[in-house]
């Protein structure tokens, strides 16, 4: 037997496509690939809007650690934010979203509630 015959990667050099997740997915899945994808599509519109439209510059900082209250730090000119990143449905019935308490402690405390469909983005 081969070391490499049960690799996802073949000796050809060609990569196999990933499986395709069936229908049946759970929803806390979806869910979550839909988290991290949002908050990608955040950060790149909030950095394009800031660099082509004022000419600015912001650092983005994530947290490795959900015990503090925020996903995302974000520094511009000297003023720091400490972002809470929510996202739902546009279909979903909840009218308000679960804030972490130490979100308050932090400097420039804010949450971010970013509405999607399961087509596509949308924001305020």
């Amino acid at each position: 037997m081969h070391a490499f015959q049960n690799s996802p990667v073949s000796l050809g050099g060609s990569v196999p496509s990933p499986p395709i997740a069936p229908d049946r997915t759970a929803e806390y899945l979806r869910s979550s690939f839909y988290e991290q994808l949002v908050e990608h599509v955040f950060i790149s519109e909030l950095l394009q809007e800031a660099w082509f439209r004022f000419h600015r510059v912001v650092e983005v900082l994530r947290a490795e650690v959900d015990a503090s209250g925020y996903d995302i730090v974000l520094e511009c000119e000297g003023i720091l934010r400490h972002v809470q990143l929510k996202t739902s449905r546009t279909a979903a019935r909840a009218g308000s979203q679960k804030v972490a308490l130490a979100l308050g402690t932090k400097p420039g405390g804010c949450v971010v509630w970013i509405l999607r469909s399961e087509g596509r983005l949308e924001g305020p």
